[in-house]
């Protein structure tokens, strides 16, 4: 799945931490990734660097370098870990070339766990050859209450890979389908990691509409406007996930404001734009959730057992009705920190426009919360509907808190009364 560990870096010319501190703050997340980070001699004080720079450090490791992990999990506990599996040991081990691979990724968490650091867990890259292990890695992920993250391979210039692809569709969709329902119906004892894992369940509902239809159903590609990725050379690119390396600028002889906002910059923008909006497929999968609602009121109820069967799918369903108006109402929180970053650092000329998406979004996340409150006028279950309460506090008072400061921010400008 991927070829990285074959063109190592030469350690001489990769970027010195030095290099990095050049890089902008106030950034939301950082990824730390390979190849092996852990590998790097320097990495505690590329930690250090970049922790200034970000909310979230993310390292993505193999976890074999338990002590290093551990160390930095003490000195910096706001990061943010994901050790790969790719299966239960035999699997994993053949997968990713190693020696018990899977041992030193558990004992890792296991460390971690005891660690100040709280945003810990294992990640997994689906393809058909390990997507009978994917509900068994998950509930090893519940049961040691850590975080589980999902994708699906890819080829990039990134990878060294052009011919990953899954052969087996079907039985890559049949699984997905056990581990949506999975998700669904989550066991968590923590209610934020059971909405994560029925947000993780609409992701994979399209990681499953993407490897059934061969079409990807991203929204807006933000690649090179709202996130960039560096190589180990110092090259700043949209991301790493293209076919070709769409270089802007490199570090090392330019500043990040140069690279950011010069014409060749510009030009590959608009190289990543896609026309799709994520939140128009919110509509139809919305819709596709009420179907679910439909068809659980059609089953039969002639018998007790028939009646007692149909009222819990009704009640599931209606639970699962809830997903995708969540997922709307995050989204459009995120379109409004968007939003207010543009009116406070964008360019003055389009103050209004991007007023009028702060605007939508604010209807958009109206939209997801009534949503959200019509299913849940139908659910009996007081333990969720206790937890959903909580949610959409947390919901209403971020979501007030960036229209009052984008109200202000657009009030200076004279734009609003």
């Amino acid at each position: 799945m991927c070829n990285i560990w074959k063109y190592p870096t030469d350690i001489e010319q990769e970027i010195k931490p030095e290099i990095a501190a050049l890089m902008p703050g106030g950034l939301r997340r950082i990824n730390l990734t390979g190849g092996e980070p852990m590998l790097r001699d320097d990495i505690e004080e590329l930690m250090g660097i970049l922790y200034k720079k970000c909310h979230v450090v993310e390292i993505s490791t193999n976890g074999f370098y338990t002590e290093k992990l551990v160390s930095i999990a003490e000195k910096f506990p706001r990061v943010m870990i994901r050790i790969s599996l790719e299966g239960l040991p035999v699997l994993n081990d053949k997968l990713r070339g190693t020696r018990d691979g899977f041992d030193h990724a558990l004992r890792s968490i296991l460390e971690l766990k005891k660690t100040k650091a709280k945003n810990i867990g294992f990640s997994v890259v689906i393809c058909d050859r390990n997507v009978k292990d994917l509900v068994n890695l998950y509930d090893l992920a519940v049961g040691l209450n850590v975080e589980f993250a999902q994708s699906t391979m890819h080829n990039s210039w990134y990878f060294h890979k052009s011919d990953n692809a899954v052969n087996d569709k079907q039985i890559v969709l049949d699984e997905l389908e056990r581990f949506i329902g999975s998700l669904l119906s989550s066991k968590r004892r923590s209610m934020k990691l059971r909405v994560k894992d029925w947000l993780r369940a609409f992701f994979n509902l399209r990681l499953y509409n993407y490897i059934k239809t061969g079409v990807s159903q991203q929204g807006v590609c933000t690649a090179g406007s709202d996130l960039f990725f560096v190589d180990p050379f110092g090259n700043v690119t949209p991301c790493n996930g293209s076919d070709e390396e769409w270089i802007m600028g490199n570090l090392k002889y330019n500043t990040f404001e140069q690279i950011w906002n010069s014409p060749r910059a510009e030009e590959i923008r608009k190289k990543s734009l896609r026309m799709q909006k994520w939140l128009f497929l919110a509509i139809r999968e919305d819709a596709k959730s009420y179907e679910a609602v439909l068809k659980a009121f059609r089953l039969p109820k002639n018998t007790e057992k028939e009646r007692s069967y149909r009222s819990k799918m009704i009640q599931r369903a209606y639970q699962g009705a809830t997903v995708i108006p969540q997922g709307v109402c995050e989204l459009s929180i995120q379109l409004l920190k968007n939003s207010e970053i543009l009116i406070l650092k964008g360019n003055p000329n389009a103050i209004s426009d991007v007023g009028v998406a702060a605007f939508l979004a604010n209807a958009a996340f109206d939209g997801g919360f009534l949503n959200i409150n019509i299913n849940l006028d139908s659910i009996r279950d007081k333990m969720f509907l206790r937890k959903m309460d909580t949610l959409k506090k947390r919901y209403v008072k971020e979501k007030n808190r960036l229209v009052k400061r984008i109200g202000k921010a657009l009030n200076k400008h004279h734009l609003i009364s």
